[in-house]
């Protein structure tokens, strides 16, 4: 299920290095970036960061995933004055890539830790600054935040006490 990759094309890797834990930690701790791995390999989407394999070297753990060179949308933020054009464009990427993951992936995802620093911009120039105009948006780091869907049911993928949560399809005009 994982994609080949061009051995040419950068990659970013993240990884975990888990020394001076307990077994217990340690296999905790593998056990959560399995997940977000088994995740992230079903997952196809110009706004959603790639998945191209994983690999085991103990005491490390790693994924090797699509690199944006252009950073987090935080830096992003900080660093520039964004016209108003540009910031729906992005506000509709997330949107999309958000929409993918509820409706359309092969797991149905709630991400649950969607901040801009789990967003990454694609595209970078030559001094490592984000490109803002035209830039692809990719959610990133799933991680045991993540719940899945399962029959309008959400199954925690967390060591927090699994909770049932009811879905509808009404607007939360509360939240506006």
């Amino acid at each position: 299920m994982l994609r080949p990759i061009d051995v040419f094309r950068p990659v970013a890797i993240k990884e975990m290095i888990c020394t001076g834990v307990s077994e217990r930690d340690l296999q905790h701790k593998c056990e959560e970036l399995r997940r977000e791995a088994e995740l992230l390999a079903g997952f196809s989407h110009r706004n959603i960061a790639r998945l191209y394999g994983i690999m085991t070297t103990m005491p490390a753990v790693s994924l090797v995933m699509e690199y944006a060179a252009g950073g987090s949308l935080s830096t992003a933020l900080q660093d520039n004055f964004l016209d108003q054009r540009i910031v729906l464009d992005w506000a509709l990427q997330i949107a999309k890539g958000l929409n993918y993951l509820h409706n359309d992936s092969p797991t149905a995802v709630v991400h649950r830790d969607l901040k801009s620093q789990n967003v990454l911009l694609s595209k970078a120039n030559v001094d490592g600054k984000a490109i803002i105009d035209g830039n692809t948006l990719k959610i990133t780091d799933f991680g045991t935040e993540a719940w899945t869907i399962s029959h309008g049911v959400v199954n925690a993928i967390s060591p927090h006490p699994r909770r049932v949560i009811y879905l509808t399809l009404r607007p939360n005009w509360a939240g506006f």
